[in-house]
């Protein structure tokens, strides 16, 4: 329960598939633990920088919570917290407050945070301006009848403190409401609560969507008076605001103002910006050293999102001959752009060239880029010197780097099946361990299909797939998806092993029962199934041949006339008439 990823179906269908006997040793977990690993599954996976809540995360909340009750674990702050939290994400506020309220009933002083959680969730709606004054008045009626404790242990009482009044002022702010803002910050002055910049940002935020580019400004000097030096938020939301009423003048006075502070804007506000990448240059050349730098990547990012490639060439060339040393991170992106251009020698010139200088340590990030360039062009000898290079200068070989050399070997040595089965003993040996995903799996189940595809498999070679794919759901216990499930599927095909093949599709099957997207890929191309009863048919297995179809059609697969034909011709095999009157 601690170690799993709370973003994977099988995680959960493991949990929920706990007989009701075994509920008493949920007593033994750390419930709080357990509900903000499921809240930040999405981001612990990887797949967003920030959590974002969902529906699916919060039925398996409350079913955690749920069970742990049954169990006997008395909920306590933190765990109404995590509730509270997921539902104002959700923007179910109604919710939020009822999870506040059994908390009270349950004879526990909320402190601010939950009031706060919501404060804050009504303030990102424009809508719910009312509600927000609601709770910020009722957050102030608890405060003074004792009925919040202090969030800080040795605090008497609980008090307003500037996380809760930026909140209420990003909602009069986003609300237009100027006047209840200034009433705010009187009462912040007279609380002692002194405004940061964050506060002072978000006010500004509010001016420029309600007045535009000159009172923003305006507010942006009125800042600095008071001692509030702009950061690269305060750019961001100037240059946002100018570039939208296309105000060029502005645009070139607050890039210079940036390039004095030393702030480089955003690849984001880059792409926005009516100027070239060289005039940008100009206009912010007053940059100190790390900050030009700063400004050359982040110009080379904007024209590789745009795929400019032979404008991040030329950024390259104006960087060398304007005496700006380059960072790791600029060749990283560089020999990206040149291997996406398919200058893979002009890229492994210009890293060779990093190899023997000593200015820059290379890490791990800018070897991955090149083992990988290399893997899919078919470069194996470079592929694998880059990773014997990693290992001389003590980098850790990492599992995108394991997943490259795998795929660009299952793609281009396809008749060298001892080459990817080194490969995965190198990744079991590897210390720290290494956790391969479910594209790792995917590359090798690719390699034995490949090798399928010249001539049969050996003995030891079978035991081997059959290996790896227990390997899945046991020793590394990986997120499967669809894609994982057709290769395994095909590779077992292709080794004319029909058990292992059914065995693999069955638990395909049993996947997309709890989890539809995984049916739903397989619905894309269905003709991937087609390979399992082509085999059951040629093996005169004519039972196992209906059952595909049978299990066809619970996935609501769309029809193939390809695979009814097969179908039809197991029913005349078997004499099932009606059956093939029914299809």
């Amino acid at each position: 329960l601690h170690k799993g990823s709370w973003g994977s179906e099988e995680t959960w269908a493991r949990f929920c598939r706990l007989p009701r006997e075994s509920l008493a040793h949920l007593r033994d977990i750390d419930v709080n633990f357990t509900l903000a690993r499921i809240r930040g599954s999405a981001r612990a996976a990887g797949r967003v920088s920030r959590t974002v809540p969902t529906t699916v995360m919060l039925n398996r909340m409350l079913e955690v919570y749920e069970a742990t009750r049954r169990a006997g674990v008395v909920a306590d702050r933190y765990t109404f917290q995590e509730l509270v939290t997921i539902n104002v994400g959700l923007l179910n506020f109604g919710h939020a407050r009822e999870w506040i309220e059994r908390m009270v009933r349950q004879g526990l002083v909320p402190t601010i945070r939950p009031y706060r959680t919501l404060l804050k969730g009504y303030s990102m709606v424009a809508d719910e301006i009312g509600s927000a004054q609601e709770i910020w008045r009722e957050i102030k009626s608890k405060i003074a009848a004792g009925m919040i404790a202090p969030e800080t242990p040795g605090e008497q009482a609980a008090k307003l403190d500037l996380l809760t009044y930026t909140c209420i002022v990003t909602a009069e702010s986003r609300a237009g409401n100027f006047d209840a803002v200034i009433e705010l910050l009187g009462e912040m002055d007279a609380a002692g609560v002194k405004a940061d910049l964050a506060l002072r940002n978000t006010i500004l935020d509010g001016i420029l969507k309600h007045r535009g580019t000159d009172a923003g400004l305006a507010e942006a000097r009125l800042m600095e008076e008071s001692g509030f030096a702009p950061d690269s938020y305060t750019y961001m939301l100037l240059l946002g605001a100018a570039c939208g009423e296309k105000r060029s003048d502005d645009i070139r006075s607050l890039l210079g103002a940036a390039a004095a502070r030393g702030v480089v804007p955003s690849a984001h506000i880059i792409q926005r910006l009516p100027f070239g990448p060289f005039e940008i240059l100009g206009m912010m050349s007053v940059l100190p050293a790390l900050g030009k730098v700063r400004l050359y990547n982040v110009l080379v990012e904007a024209a590789m999102r745009r795929n400019d490639f032979g404008k991040v060439v030329q950024l390259s060339d104006h960087m060398r001959s304007n005496g700006v040393a380059a960072n790791v991170v600029t060749y990283t992106v560089l020999l990206d752009a040149l291997n996406k251009a398919g200058r893979l020698d002009q890229a492994k010139t210009l890293f060779g060239q990093l190899l023997q200088g000593t200015e820059l340590t290379l890490d791990t990030h800018i070897f991955s880029t090149m083992v990988d360039a290399c893997g899919r062009h078919g470069d194996i000898r470079a592929m694998f010197e880059f990773v014997g290079e990693m290992r001389r200068r003590g980098l850790l070989v990492t599992e995108p780097i394991y997943n490259s050399v795998l795929s660009s070997l299952s793609r281009w040595r396809r008749d060298n099946l001892q080459a990817v089965m080194a490969v995965t003993r190198e990744l079991e040996r590897s210390r720290p361990p290494v956790a391969p995903t479910a594209r790792t799996f995917s590359a090798i189940f690719a390699a034995f299909v490949a090798q399928a595809q010249h001539r049969r498999l050996g003995a030891g070679e079978l035991e081997y797939l059959r290996m790896w794919y227990g390997y899945a759901g046991s020793k590394y216990y990986v997120a499967k998806d669809a894609y994982f499930y057709f290769m395994a599927v095909n590779a077992f095909v292709g080794a004319g092993c029909l058990e292992d093949a059914m065995a693999a599709f069955g638990d395909m099957v049993r996947h997309a029962e709890l989890d539809r997207s995984v049916a739903g890929k397989f619905a894309e191309k269905p003709s991937r199934l087609l390979g399992l009863m082509e085999m059951a048919a040629e093996q005169q297995e004519f039972e196992m041949v209906l059952g595909v179809w049978d299990r066809w059609q619970q996935l609501r697969l769309p029809p193939m006339p390809a695979a009814a034909k097969l179908a039809l011709f197991a029913c005349d095999q078997t004499g099932r008439t009606q059956t093939a009157q029914d299809m």
